[in-house]
Formats: structure tokens, sequence, C-alpha cells
């Protein structure tokens, strides 16, 4: 520090000494010029003062130019040698020496905080919430609780926007619509720059880093991929719906889309893009862990454990409870089985940042995300929102499902009553449905909670079949490799469906395979009637499933209420190939040449003159045209009251503007006016620039060019206020009467979602087709004895994968 202070009041005599010797050779060469004879001094013109400027800028200055600036150069100064700098104020004398003082004070003090900030965590933590705190007028504060701003930061009304939405969305990367693009700020854009690998700067008060708007959807994926929460937020409100409400300021904002690995559904539903990714699991669940002391059990390492699994893109709900023991095989089963790619644990209530799991299941997670390729999001579950006890599940599910729960002989504020009517109606336990409330919760935030409403969905995960343990899963290769890619699994060998649906169920074949004579020998019989069979609907049957997008995730889309208008129709006209494919008249015929009771069971499914009923009666509704151009105010051919009454008061103002345009006419005898458009502005009054002494002064000037003047009267400009708000109070509508039509699509939900899964086991079956025609595979014999006898084995992944 005293080095520091040496040096400081060195450069402040050596400031000073410069400054005296410049201003004594400017008054030495102010004595010698006027010395000089005025008559002597020669003008130079204006552009040789010019060049010899241009000269010096370049460093081609003459000699003599040189010589005369090394003679005004004042002489450098050195300190004494018996200089010693005072270590009181006493000194502090003028101005210079102050402003030297000031700044040896903020090099000391910018020293002490850089120490400081490496030594001490907490300052580097207080640094961060730097915003918040002085948006609150607290100014910003060190470590040693010394006030170092005084002034409150002036934030703009967007960043008090951004900060307001942050304290909403603590953990949520949020992507704000400005314009014609999306903001980062602050924390959120250092993580997404580097994980987008784009530009980060600084606006006014915050750090923020930009997307453009038709990349918006690509880069959310690649966030989300990264194992992050993304939050899109836009404007709540339009330009002609705020000028009539009583709001002032910005537009309002709000978070309307959250987006994580397992809750963005992709858009990639092409036909047979289920054999370009043979193998790999389409399935994303969100896999809900609880976990209680089992007091019963006198080993304290063993837990009775709960999951709950939901999986957003194929529907599919798993449910399950047990004893775990001290290894936590049970739950490693379920991992390795199901494989979610996003896990939530219960939090708890002391830390925010501390899962209210037991440490061995703790330490299991974590070798199961470092084991997986891909990042595996886990989330902490807030204890003040998401609570796992059965009082705030009995409040959250009687409310999620009304119709069960209102049962006049139950009263719905007992929460063993609600509890007694859910077991019923879900045949799933008490801790299964405090999991359940969880989940709806945390869905809800997303979307996507109308799919627990569906009894169909739930599933238990050992419900008769035999559910493979996870050491068997892992050492068999039954479902990945030891690298964990696909190739060279069991499933890789057995996967050749040609749907999505498909291959997600026979994931389910393979890890959870059949334990009663039956019902295997039901499948075996199948498989063998499809090879052997030379009927003609198997082959257009196989060659129809390769044509079928992902029917199940389209139907869950339009359960979500986010289908779009092209999605709906394409699904459409793929149960009704589905419909013509199977039709009822040829059914009675090809059950007697099937001798497969698995097969006649799907036939019977499948040929069902109530399926292409209920597709006739949706496509009779819908305008082809308009569904090809994706026009959703002309969607339907007859509009709902709701758009007629809209496009009345459209049309009213329509008419107002021509009455106004037919007095201008006979105003200014112009029969042969109209209105103009120019740019973004329309109705425009277009009127030549001879004639503008004609127009009224409370006409207002829009634009002009060298042969017309165009104005927008008063009265036009009220006209089209009352037209644009109609026109967005239209697009609103059109969209509440989208929805209310997938609504109406939903009361058939369950009769299209048995078609699906009919389809699903129909290309499963094909799928062992194939595999049991490759050469020397033949058909094994089960028996009641517990044996096995095998002649003439090969290792067939093995073999696949060598050849």
């Amino acid at each position: 520090m005293g080095k520091q202070r040496v040096i400081s009041h060195y450069f402040t005599a050596l400031s000073s000494g410069r400054k005296s010797g410049k201003a004594e050779a400017t008054t030495g060469q102010a004595t010698k010029d006027e010395k000089t004879p005025r008559r002597h001094k020669k003008r130079k013109s204006v552009g040789r003062e010019e060049k010899n400027t241009a000269k010096k800028r370049r460093g081609h200055s003459s000699e003599k130019e040189q010589r005369k600036d090394r003679e005004n150069q004042p002489p450098a100064l050195t300190p004494p040698d018996d200089f010693e700098p005072k270590k009181d104020k006493s000194h502090v004398h003028n101005k210079d020496e102050k402003q030297f003082d000031t700044m040896e004070k903020q090099v000391s003090m910018d020293m002490l905080f850089e120490k400081a900030g490496q030594k001490d965590d907490e300052l580097h933590n207080a640094l961060m919430q730097r915003h918040l705190s002085i948006a609150e007028g607290n100014g910003e504060r060190n470590h040693d609780n010394l006030k170092i701003s005084k002034k409150p930061l002036k934030y703009t009304p967007l960043e008090k926007q951004v900060l307001a939405l942050k304290r909403k969305y603590p953990d949520v990367l949020l992507a704000v619509e400005v314009g014609y693009k999306y903001q980062f700020f602050e924390d959120d854009a250092e993580v997404a720059a580097g994980l987008l690998d784009i530009w980060v700067g600084r606006k006014g008060n915050m750090k923020t880093c930009m997307i453009p708007t038709h990349r918006l959807k690509l880069h959310v994926k690649r966030l989300v991929q990264a194992g992050k929460k993304v939050g899109v937020v836009n404007q709540t409100e339009t330009a002609a719906i705020k000028k009539h409400s009583k709001s002032s300021g910005i537009f309002k904002r709000d978070v309307t889309a959250l987006y994580t690995r397992a809750t963005m559904l992709d858009d990639d539903d092409t036909a047979g893009s289920a054999e370009q990714d043979k193998g790999k699991p389409s399935s994303q669940y969100i896999f809900c862990l609880w976990e209680r002391s089992a007091t019963s059990l006198v080993d304290s390492d063993k837990v009775h454990t709960t999951i709950l699994a939901v999986d957003p893109t194929g529907g599919d709900i798993v449910w399950d409870t047990f004893d775990d023991e001290f290894v936590r095989s049970g739950l490693e089963t379920r991992l390795l089985s199901l494989r979610p790619s996003e896990i939530l644990l219960p939090g708890d209530q002391a830390s925010s940042t501390t899962s209210r799991i037991s440490s061995l299941s703790d330490k299991l997670l974590s070798h199961y995300r470092a084991t997986q390729n891909d990042s595996i999001r886990t989330e902490i579950l807030c204890t003040k929102k998401y609570l796992f006890n059965e009082k705030h599940a009995a409040t959250i599910l009687s409310r999620f499902y009304e119709d069960v729960s209102q049962d006049p002989s139950l009263n719905p504020g007992d929460t063993a009553d609600v509890f007694k009517s859910l077991e019923a109606h879900l045949k799933m336990p008490v801790p299964a449905l405090v999991c359940l409330g969880v989940l709806i919760d945390y869905l809800k935030a997303f979307n996507l909670d109308s799919l627990l409403k569906i009894p169909g969905h739930f599933r238990r995960f050992t419900g008769g079949k035999q559910a493979l343990d996870g050491l068997s899963l892992k050492h068999l290769e039954v479902l990945c490799n030891e690298d964990g890619g696909a190739k060279g699994s069991l499933l890789w060998l057995m996967s050749n469906c040609r749907t999505k649906f498909g291959a997600r169920l026979l994931r389910r074949w393979v890890s959870e395979p059949l334990l009663e004579k039956a019902s295997i020998d039901a499948r075996l019989d199948a498989v063998g009637e499809l090879l052997s069979s030379c009927e003609g609907w198997v082959e257009n049957a196989h060659a129809l499933l390769g044509r079928l997008p992902d029917l199940e995730k389209q139907l869950l889309n339009v359960q979500y209420k986010r289908c779009k208008i092209m999605e709906f129709w394409k699904m459409l006209f793929s149960f009704r190939q589905v419909a013509k494919e199977f039709p009822e008249s040829k059914l009675e015929s090809r059950i007697e040449s099937t001798k497969s009771t698995k097969l006649v069971e799907l036939l019977q499914s499948l040929s069902c003159a109530k399926l292409e009923e209920t597709i006739n009666s949706f496509a009779s509704r819908m305008d082809k045209d308009s569904v090809e151009e994706e026009d959703i105010l002309h969607i339907f051919k007859e509009d709902p009251p709701e758009l007629r009454e809209i496009r009345n008061a459209i049309q009213e103002s329509e008419a107002e503007l021509e009455e106004h345009l037919n007095g201008y006419k006979s105003m200014l005898k112009m029969p042969g006016l109209k209105y103009r458009s120019h740019l973004k502005t329309t109705h425009l009054i277009e009127i030549p620039n001879n004639m503008v002494k004609k127009v009224p002064r409370e006409w207002e000037k829009v634009n002009a060019t060298k042969k017309v003047t165009r104005f927008h009267t008063p009265e036009v400009v009220k006209s089209l206020d009352h037209l644009h708000r109609h026109q967005e109070e239209l697009h609103a509508a059109a969209k509440r009467c989208w929805s209310a039509f997938l609504s109406d699509f939903n009361d058939h939900y369950a009769l299209f979602r048995q078609v699906v899964s009919r389809l699903s086991t129909l290309d499963c079956l094909f799928s062992l087709r194939a595999v049991a025609g490759l050469p020397g595979y033949t058909r094994p014999e089960v028996t009641q004895q517990p044996q096995l006898v095998i002649k003439g084995g090969r290792h067939p992944m093995a073999e696949a994968t060598i050849s």
C-alpha cells in the first residue's frame, strides 16, 4: 500500500511539473511571436495549411517543424532524491492533487475488492444479486457492509418488466420477445451465449444477447438438450387492443410457453422415421421419485419407494410402489427400463438445493446421469409449491378430477373419501396418488396436465409381466450396449417397426416379457400366421404402416390443444386410410381365413364403421382450401356464432369507411377518388398537389411525392381504429373456436386411441415376423415344466453385428 501511495504522489508531482512547463513554453513562444514584426508574418493559404496538417497526421512533417516541436517540448521532470510522500492529508492543496488522491483511493478499493472476490465466495454471490438489490433502491454493498452506490440505477420499463419476470421464474432461462428478436438478460444471457456460441454485450443497465425470431425454435431446442428449462416471453396484448384498454406504459409480457427436454414435443412426425431411429428410445419420461423410511423393516437402509413416470410424447403413465434394499436394485431396474430424460425429486425444507432422498439413492441417480450419453435434467422441487403429503394431494386431485370426486355419497372435504374414490377410478394406492398430485401441478405450467385425466393411460410397472432387473438389462444388453448406444442390443436386432408408436410398444415387449403360456402361444401363433399367410390384406397393411405418421403423438397434441391445422388434417387423412384398408364389409371374409385369435381381435377392432363416420363428420366441417393455406379465419365452412357477430361488426366499419369516401368525392369533386395504401398504412386519401389547398385543415398529412399528397381524415382514423380492434378480436375468437373444435374431437379420443393401440400391436407383430423370417431361426416350444433346452444355438446380436 505504501508503494502505491509513493507512485501516486510521484505522478501528482510529475503532472504538476508538466503543466507548469507547458505553460512556460507557451509563454515563451508568445514572447517570441511578439518580437517578430507583423510585416514579416506570411499568411498561408487555407489549402496549403490543410495539406501540412494532413502530412503531420501521416507522420511526414518537415525537419524544421520537427526541430520546432522539440524546442517547444518541456524538459522531463524527475523526482528529487530526497522526495518522500507525506502520509497525512495536509499536503493536498490544489485541485489536481485532490483528483489524483481520489484516484488512489479508487485503485486501492478496486484491489481490495479483487482480493476479497478471490477469497470470499459470499461476496461473489452478493454481487450476482446486484441488479435486484439496486432495483429496490438499496444500493450496492460490499462484504464489509460499506455502501458503494448511494443512488439506485434508473431502470427502463422493459428492464423492470424483465426483473419482475425473473423474480417469478428464478430457475428458468427467459427468452423475451423484443421487436423482431428474442433477448436473454443478465445471467440468462451469459448461460445462453455460452451454450449457443453467440455474442453477449451490455445494453442499458443489463447484459444481453439476442436471437432472431425465425430461429427461436432451433435455439430453444439446443438449450433444452443441454438440460436447461427455457421460458418464452411474448407480448400478451396488441396495439389495437391496448389502445382501447385503460393500461398505460409498455406492452404487457408474460411467459407463454415453458420447455424442458421431456416437455418439448418435436414436430418430426414424418412417415418411416422409426426405421431411421432403429433401436433408439422415442419416449421422454418425466420420472417423479418419492422415498419414505421403511419403519416396519429392521434395516434402516431400506426405504419404501414410489415412482410415477409420465411420457408426454406417447401418453404412457407408469407407476409403482416397492420396498427397495441397500443396493437400490429396484430403483435401478426402473431407471434402466424407462430411461427417463427428466427426474423430479422432493426438496428439503432447510435448503432449496438439497433433495429429500436417501444418500444411497442420490449416488445411484448420479451414477445413472454419468453413464448416459445425453444430459439428464434433474430438478429439485421447491417445498413451498410442491408438497409431498396426503392432505395437499387430496386438495389438488379433488379439483382436477371433479367428475370423480363429486360423488354424492362421499365427502369432498375428507381426505380419506377423496383417495377412496380415486383409488377405485385410477386403481392406484395412496403414495402413487401423492406423486400424481405433484405431477399435476408440475405439468400444469407446461399445459400438459390434460394427459393425466385419461384413466386408460395408467399402468403399473410390474403389472402381469416379468420385469427384468437392472443387472439383466445391463449385462445382457437388452435395451442398449455397454456404451449406451443402440447398435448390438437385443432391441436393435428385433426393432423392425415402421411407426414410432409401434417402436415404443416393442420396447416394452422386449423389457417386459410375458409370463403366461397362453399369452406367449397367442403371440407366436400371430407371428407364424403373418409369416406364412398369402392374404392380400397382410401385405397391404404392412405397406400402410410405412405411410403413417406418429398418430399417437398427434392425438396427444389434440389433447394438449397444440395441434396445428395442417397437422390435424393429415391426421384425419391417415385415419381415413386405415378405415379404407379395414372396411367392415370385408371383416367376415378375413376372419374366416384367419386362424390366430390375436389377429382376429385386431381385425375386429380396426374394422369399425363408427371410425369412418366420425372422420367424415369432422372433415366435412373444414374448408380444404383454407386448410392448405392454414387460414384460421376461414377454416370452417360455416362460421360459429361468435365469429359471425365479429364479422358483422367488421362489415359495419368497412361500410362507414365507404360512406366517408363518398362524402369526400362530392366535397372535392373527384368522382374517381379511391383509398390508397402505402407500405403498411391503409385507407389514405391521395390528393394531387395542385388541389391541396382545397383540403380541410383538420386532415392529417401522412406522406407526399412530387405529384400527390396523402392524408388521413379524423373520420377515417376513428373508423380504422374500430376496424383494427374488430380484426384483432376476430383473430382471438378464431383461436377460441379452433380450440373448441379440438375439444369436440377429444370427446372421441377413446375411439381413435384404441385404433392406434391396435395398429401399434400389428406393427410389433410385423417386426417379430421379420426376425422370425431370418435364416436359421425357428419357433420356440413353451412348456409348463421349468426347463431350458437349446440345440444349435447362436448368439443373435454377435451374428448380426459381424454380418
